[in-house]
């Protein structure tokens, strides 16, 4: 974990104006203990690629290992494209600052990626009482104009999050067919399931906090995020895939979140053991058995999984009594539309 520091500006990379950074809002936990925020940092630093012919080479290959056809190339797909068609920017150790301070960030990674936990001390950013954001920005050098900024999501110790799948629960996304799911992911405008969008509004102005899963590409987050805007979601934390064309990710671009979405949430278990989680997702994946054994393993964690099943089974079906198997009816609901929601409460959380 970083502290708050006082390194000379030789350890930090600068940042050339052709290369570009990407700051996720991501989520700080009180330590109790040591009387301190404890926040992660995440970000992505690249380059878009220089020379005209490799770009339209590697955009090529790109659209024709997706299989979409020359002749559905759509202005989506151009912009949704663009950020696949960079260089991940290796070694690189940027610097923020947040309330006065300075932290140098651990370098990034092959793909890009650079990950920390900094120290925020309570005279920044207070001690914990309700869900609160707080901004900082990348440290640039001087007559560098930009102004780039993150967000961490502060969460108290005690509270309700709500994680939510996107895929199918909040955007049509079709992941059956994999031709369908390329084409809502690429081609397509991106199109809200009908009704969620104002359960999530409606639980965020009740005091729950949101954390937003999705096995869509990191690349695809500014996409994201405007459809998001567009539609009023409250803000939260992100927890996307990470891609790079140098290895095998490529190769399930858009498989499904099945190992990846556990390694996902289960930090988020530990960084909040006090904390109440709702479960939201839907039966086009392993939603239900991914929620079930989290439920199993933090049984006073998971307060409810709610399961919007797309093929019109109910909650008798052979699936979902396997799945939830041990697990009282009162903690898992399937349902079709929102509307079945309506009786469906928050837990409440003491103190």
């Amino acid at each position: 974990m970083i502290p708050p520091d006082r390194y000379e500006e030789s350890f930090v990379s600068i940042l050339a104006e052709e290369e570009s950074v990407y700051l996720y809002p991501t989520a700080g936990h009180w330590d109790e203990q040591e009387g301190h925020w404890v926040a992660s940092i995440h970000g992505w630093i690249f380059r878009p690629l220089e020379e005209h012919t490799r770009r339209a080479r590697f955009l090529k290959l790109f659209r024709k290992s997706l299989g979409i056809r020359r002749k559905e190339v759509t202005e989506n797909f151009l912009r949704r494209a663009e950020p696949f068609l960079v260089e991940c920017l290796e070694r690189r150790v940027l610097r923020i600052e947040l309330g006065g301070e300075r932290y140098t960030l651990d370098p990034s990674g092959h793909n890009g990626h650079f990950h920390s936990e900094i120290l925020i001390p309570p005279a920044i950013a207070g001690t914990p009482q309700a869900p609160r954001r707080v901004e900082y920005s990348l440290v640039l050098v001087a007559g560098d104009r930009r102004v780039l900024r993150g967000t961490i999501h502060l969460l108290p110790p005690r509270g309700v999050s709500v994680v939510s799948d996107i895929d199918d629960t909040l955007k049509v996304s079709e992941v059956a067919s994999k031709r369908r799911l390329l084409a809502n992911t690429f081609i397509h405008e991106f199109r809200p399931v009908e009704g969620m969008e104002r359960l999530l509004r409606e639980w965020g102005e009740r005091g729950a906090s949101l954390h937003y899963v999705s096995s869509t590409p990191w690349q695809l987050y500014d996409e994201l995020t405007d459809f998001f805007e567009r539609l009023e979601l409250p803000g939260g934390t992100f927890h996307l895939k990470k891609f790079r064309w140098r290895d095998r990710s490529f190769f399930d671009l858009l498989a499904s979140p099945k190992r990846t979405k556990r390694k996902v949430l289960e930090p988020l278990f530990n960084a909040f053991p006090e904390r109440r989680f709702v479960l939201l997702g839907d039966s086009a994946e392993k939603d239900p058995e991914i929620y079930a054994q989290l439920a199993a393993d933090y049984p006073q964690q998971v307060a409810a999984i709610l399961i919007r099943d797309l093929d019109g089974a109910t909650a008798e079906a052979k699936r979902y009594r396997k799945a939830f198997k041990g697990l009282p009816e009162e903690r898992f609901r399937v349902f079709h539309d929102t509307v079945e929601l309506g009786g469906f409460e928050l837990p409440r959380v003491e103190g």
